[in-house]
């Protein structure tokens, strides 16, 4: 049998590196702490063991994380409850844990609007089945663009009277030198301006009332790597827009040597998802997320819960590994599923154990990031890394992207955002 080098379990090493820095931010029970230990020890050995010993080292302590990260999770966070009556819009639908999330919904009856870029791939794989196939509609939504944007939003108010939740998920890792229709640096417009003028615009239906009562929901997909992510000091110069065309932070470095270009808000290259346009696009969703929640409690109207996640590291376009090495689809879009029906806190950031951690804790004191961690962590890391990132500022930086968002996207908005009510 051929041994199995260290340099050629490299890329299996990286892959389980994010596995356990998602790990350790919920390593607050003995179970998780083994998981834990289990995957250092898979390091040790995949350098030290050789031939069958290593294959099998691999396999026995990868298989104890992914029982513990993966398999842990509730297969179903409220039943089987039927949907009917609830309309929800996904973005980014045609695939990955969006295409996971509208198969589950679809079974209970919701009515689905899947904003797609790809409307033949969309119509090809949208949930279909007896009692709900005309319930599930493919819109065209290129969020590159931010008309198709306005357009998507007009035709969806067209269609329905009520949105009862809003799944911002699409997400793309770019290249350096890529652009948006309207010449912004392309992650940034597809992961977080495409998602906030479509908020935006769609905001008027969130607040029409469901005849339950229930809350709007508005969810916006981040990912564990806002953490790397970073705004250049020019946010808060002149537009505020001097580094969103791809001036200093540009795309995301991948194997063609043609990406190795890319460069974060320092100039350093840009190693995705540490780092760089991708890690700034998800910083980007987080603090939206923070500023909607606080301004959708004083603005008044139909309560509105918003949430950001991270899913781990899951089996998608972005990430095309084989399940053995990553979080199954199905497994990430429960923690979609846990932000759309479960109880925490508004603007809350949901870990991939389903963990919520109320960052907005922060605005108060930003230095003691502790001091509000979730009460089954020893440590949270979202909100450390959340201080870090906004450089103990949160509240100040979320309410200036707001302003720069909002410049940006006012020349395609049909729609306003509400007042302060008093």
């Amino acid at each position: 049998m051929v041994e199995l080098s260290a340099l050629a379990l490299l890329p299996v090493s990286l892959v389980l590196l994010l596995r356990l820095a998602e790990l350790i931010s919920v390593a607050s029970q003995p179970a998780e702490a083994v998981s834990v230990a289990c995957g250092v020890l898979f390091l040790v050995l995949s350098v030290r063991c050789t031939g069958p010993r290593r294959v099998a080292s691999v396999a026995v302590l990868l298989g104890l994380v992914r029982y513990r990260v993966d398999l842990s999770l509730p297969s179903s966070l409220d039943g089987d409850t039927d949907l009917s009556g609830i309309v929800v819009v996904i973005t980014g639908a045609s695939s990955g844990i969006g295409l996971a999330l509208a198969e589950k919904l679809a079974a209970r009856r919701a009515t689905l609007i899947l904003g797609c870029r790809n409307l033949t791939k969309c119509a090809a794989r949208k949930p279909v089945s007896l009692v709900n196939g005309d319930k599930v509609s493919c819109l065209q939504l290129d969020l590159s663009d931010l008309s198709s944007v306005a357009a998507f939003a007009e035709d969806v108010r067209g269609r329905v009277s009520r949105v009862d939740f809003l799944v911002n998920n699409a997400g793309m890792i770019a290249p350096p030198g890529q652009r948006s229709t309207q010449g912004l640096e392309l992650s940034f417009q597809v992961m977080h301006l495409g998602h906030f003028l479509l908020t935006r615009e769609l905001w008027s239906l969130l607040q029409k009332p469901h005849p339950s009562g229930t809350p709007a929901r508005v969810v916006n997909h981040a990912s564990a790597a806002f953490m790397g992510g970073r705004f250049h000091s020019s946010l808060f110069q002149g537009d505020g827009e001097g580094d969103l065309r791809g001036e200093v932070t540009d795309g995301c470095i991948m194997p063609s040597p043609s990406t190795w270009k890319a460069r974060d808000a320092q100039g350093a290259p840009a190693l995705c998802p540490l780092a760089g346009a991708y890690s700034r696009a998800k910083l980007a969703q987080v603090l939206f997320t923070q500023e909607l929640a606080a301004r959708a409690v004083k603005w008044g109207g139909r309560e509105t819960v918003v949430a950001t996640l991270h899913p781990g590291t899951v089996r998608s376009g972005i990430v095309q590994v084989s399940d053995l090495l990553v979080r199954p689809t199905a497994v990430g879009a429960r923690v979609l599923e846990f932000c759309m029906f479960a109880n925490f806190t508004s603007g809350s950031y949901i870990d991939d154990m389903l963990v919520p951690h109320d960052l907005s804790t922060l605005d108060s004191n930003p230095k003691n990031s502790q001091a509000f961690r979730p009460a089954s962590n020893w440590f949270s890391l979202p909100l450390q890394a959340y201080s870090d990132a906004t450089e103990k500022r949160p509240m100040a930086l979320r309410r200036r992207l707001w302003e720069v968002s909002d410049a940006l996207v006012k020349p395609f908005a049909s729609r306003t955002w509400p007042t302060a009510t008093e």
